[in-house]
């Protein structure tokens, strides 16, 4: 069960018929995800789809079995479509979510969202729009894997964390680097080695500084043709 204020983060919520909005509000279920514990994993049984109400979620996938990969963030109000294995039963990536911050979640009978979907022109055409997004974001990653060095997708990495924390400093560990990247603790080493001695960026304990930004944005999107 679910209360109104948590409903409130359901986009179009208060257009539905009311008989559907007493469903969902009786049989849809919050949770709570601390930082840095699973709030779904791969292969669980269906339990609906995900609307965030607080705090940050991260979608990630297995890169190769045992490499993590990020595919995107979740923040309040997004929903996850992927996550649901009975609304995308023959999903490409079985897609796993981790709290990377204090979160709360709530989670919709899939039933009851199809039902919202034929319900709700525009929640229909917000659902299509919201899966276009998610697969547009998975294809980028992966024109990123096979068309960027490590080097420029460490420091595009950097930016985009540095963006989200609104700093030039970003609290994050090698191996985390790495397991957004779906790539190896040692080789996001090298790259950070490389971009602090081009001087873009001071490597410390848990913490990577941005001392030049525009190098790095450069260095980050080059120029079509660019080696």
């Amino acid at each position: 069960m679910i209360n109104i204020e948590d409903a409130a983060y359901i986009t179009y919520f208060d257009d539905l018929p009311d008989d559907l909005k007493k469903r969902i509000l009786a049989q849809s279920n919050a949770h709570v995800s601390p930082k840095g514990s699973m709030a779904h994993s791969a292969g669980d049984d269906c339990k609906g789809v995900v609307v965030v109400t607080s705090g940050q979620l991260r979608a990630y996938a297995d890169a190769d079995g045992h490499k993590e990969i990020t595919l995107y963030r979740l923040f309040p109000y997004d929903m996850c479509l992927f996550s649901s294995s009975c609304l995308f039963p023959t999903a490409l990536v079985p897609i796993s979510l981790e709290a990377e911050e204090d979160s709360r979640f709530i989670t919709i009978p899939t039933p009851l969202f199809k039902e919202m979907e034929a319900s709700d022109s525009r929640f229909a055409s917000l659902v299509n729009s919201v899966s276009r997004e998610r697969f547009s974001d998975i294809f980028t990653l992966l024109d990123g894997v096979l068309n960027k060095s490590i080097t420029e997708r460490v420091a595009e990495l950097l930016l985009d964390e540095a963006s989200l924390a609104a700093a030039d400093e970003v609290h994050l560990t090698q191996e985390k680097m790495a397991s957004h990247l779906g790539s190896a603790r040692e080789v996001v080493t090298r790259a950070l080695k490389g971009l602090q001695e081009r001087g873009l960026i001071d490597v410390g304990r848990g913490v990577v500084r941005i001392t030049d930004r525009k190098g790095l944005e450069k260095l980050a999107s080059p120029p079509d043709g660019a080696v």
